[in-house]
């Protein structure tokens, strides 16, 4: 599970390389590129350049697959392995709420008596991030 997770991770990050340097990592020499194809020309021209990733959005599409992973070994209640995807989530993401959510549930249902804390801890940022990045 851990090769195919690591490969999938693997797969975004050298797609993701891709979209932001235009580098297809073939070893044939491609033209320098001129200046009516450089991506300020494309903005003044009305081109769109939506496909292309920032590093803040890749790190969100990162954090959002430790999420998924750890839901995944969550419902295998394979707990420990849970809460290290989601703290995983959280290093590449420090608001995601769902990462924050997830990994209270899962220090809740580990059922240590320091886990009782800490899932706290997580319910309460989870709520506190929620409340910054939603004002009613």
């Amino acid at each position: 599970m851990r090769f195919v997770l690591l490969s999938v991770y693997l797969f975004t990050t050298s797609l993701a390389f891709t979209s932001l340097t235009g580098c297809s990592g073939k070893t044939t020499q491609s033209p320098s590129p001129s200046l009516s194809t450089t991506p300020a020309a494309e903005l003044q021209s009305g081109s769109k350049t939506s496909d292309v990733l920032t590093e803040s959005q890749i790190l969100l599409k990162v954090s959002n697959l430790y999420v998924d992973t750890g839901r995944a070994y969550y419902e295998r209640k394979r707990y420990d392995e849970a809460i290290f995807e989601y703290t995983k989530a959280i290093e590449k993401n420090p608001n995601n709420v769902q990462a924050y959510y997830h990994r209270s549930i899962a220090y809740y249902k580990r059922d240590n008596t320091g886990d009782l804390d800490k899932a706290e801890a997580d319910a309460q940022k989870s709520l506190e991030l929620n409340r910054e990045l939603n004002p009613e």
